[in-house]
């Protein structure tokens, strides 16, 4: 790399009796690359402290990014020829005000490092993803690159969880496209993580000691997500499975499913799955999808659990002693939320009432206008007090039609 810097400015001068002050920029040290940014600074001499004075800056090959009316300014570089030019107004007239400063360089692109770490040793550092960020921002057609090493058979988990946590970082809190960011993976004798910013032209960082390279899996592999159906289904009702796939995956993938009872109804080969619930059952149900044909170490399997309800009994959904009114609200609405899947069952509470009866009835007077008005379920609920017992307890459950109801 060969830099050649070019500076026109002014020195204190006498002009008329008076002294004109003596006005010059720096310019930034060392090579700035294409897309990236580089300070320019005002150097004016004490004469100067006697005037009000306004800076306008104008760039050549760059573009302003901050400062602008002010001593010092940023600016990114978009061309081979980098100038800055500063117009100081306020300055008494006929003192020359226009000063330049050429920065041409003869360009050798290479990689910006911006960390080096050992995660067994450092956990990632909220200031370092910012700075990833900063400088993504200011050089927009760079590319992050991540090289993370370790030790074959002893970190590699420790690894791979770092780099999925950038990533998320990088994606989510700075907001920097996936494309943008490359990630490789391979042994070596230490265990580090490397994060370069890598503008165009410039060669990818290699590891010349890694035994073996490759992309990472972790952040490579698309996501496999598995919704079930909402609720609680009902014996001999159809439940319906469906998956999604986000992220980078080959066109030629297929699907296969397995369920642990019941009887499947469509979509074997498919992204969505009905099953049909056998009528005798009562308990947890799962699906589990295999994706077939991703790539290799990549996770293949998603499974959702969901509860069915045999109608010949009723489902018991929650037990609680002594809670604050507000808790016991929360509870009450959730379990009143299970109505929404079988409009013809009922929420069935039993209270268990403690020695002292006065607080008891005055607080279930308020649980029933609770569920009743403001749940809007009155006709599916009903509320039975048990035995007096040491302390209270309520037992809440889903009643189907034709069940018999909880004995308190």
């Amino acid at each position: 790399m060969s830099i050649l810097f070019l500076s026109i400015g002014t020195l204190a001068q006498t002009n008329g009796g008076v002294r004109c002050p003596g006005i010059s920029v720096d310019s930034p040290a060392g090579t700035t690359p294409l897309g990236g940014k580089a300070t320019f600074t005002a150097v004016i001499s004490d004469e100067a402290q006697n005037y009000t004075l306004k800076y306008d800056w104008t760039v050549a090959g760059g573009k302003i990014v901050s400062g602008q009316g002010t001593i010092s300014i940023t600016a990114i570089r978009t061309d081979d020829n980098f100038v800055a030019k500063l117009e100081i107004l306020g300055l008494p007239q006929d003192c020359p005000n226009v000063v330049s400063q050429q920065v041409s360089f003869i360009d050798t692109i290479s990689s910006l490092m911006l960390a080096d770490f050992s995660p067994t040793d450092k956990e990632l550092d909220l200031a370092t993803v910012d700075r990833i960020g900063s400088e993504s921002r200011d050089q927009p057609n760079a590319q992050v690159f991540v090289l993370a090493t370790f030790v074959n058979g002893t970190s590699k988990t420790k690894i791979r969880d770092t780099v999925d946590l950038l990533l998320d970082l990088l994606t989510g809190t700075q907001q920097i496209e996936r494309a943008r960011i490359t990630i490789l993976t391979g042994f070596s004798s230490k265990d580090r993580v490397k994060i370069y910013l890598v503008p165009p032209g410039a060669d990818n960082p290699s590891c010349e000691k890694c035994e073996e390279f490759k992309e990472v899996v972790s952040s490579s592999c698309p996501s496999i997500t598995l919704d079930g159906p909402a609720g609680i289904i009902l014996p001999g009702n159809i439940a319906e499975f469906t998956s999604m796939l986000t992220g980078d995956f080959p066109s030629n993938i297929t699907y296969s499913w397995m369920v642990s009872d019941g009887e499947i109804v469509s979509g074997q080969n498919g992204a969505s799955l009905e099953v049909r619930i056998p009528k005798v059952f009562d308990g947890n149900f799962t699906a589990t999808l295999e994706v077939r044909g991703l790539p290799k170490n990549c996770p293949a399997t998603a499974s959702a659990t969901v509860a069915f309800l045999n109608e010949s009994r009723p489902l018991f959904l929650d037990e609680y002693g002594p809670i604050s009114l507000e808790e016991e609200y929360a509870r009450l609405k959730a379990a009143a939320g299970q109505l929404k899947h079988d409009p013809t069952s009922t929420l069935y509470i039993v209270k268990y009432p403690p020695k002292s009866l006065t607080i008891f009835r005055k607080r279930n007077r308020l649980l029933y206008r609770y569920v009743s008005q403001d749940l809007h379920i009155g006709p599916q609920f009903r509320m039975v007090t048990g035995p007096q017992i040491e302390k209270e307890m309520t037992k809440i459950y889903i009643v189907p039609p034709g069940t018999d109801k909880p004995q308190p």
